[in-house]
């Protein structure tokens, strides 16, 4: 997960892909040229289920 800020209205704004256009959910604004921050994952995402399922 990414999260980008909006300079428009200051909201955060989460997206999972990279690619394409970003446009911030509150206020409309196209934000793709944005930076964007990852997200650092919890050690809970990423624990596999000991018996193979998640």
């Amino acid at each position: 997960m990414y999260l980008k800020i909006c300079p428009v209205c200051g909201n955060k704004s989460y997206g999972a892909d990279l690619k394409g256009q970003w446009i911030c959910p509150y206020c409309g604004s196209d934000i793709s040229k944005e930076p964007c921050q990852p997200l650092r994952e919890r050690k809970k995402d990423k624990e596999v289920n000991p018996n193979g399922t998640n």
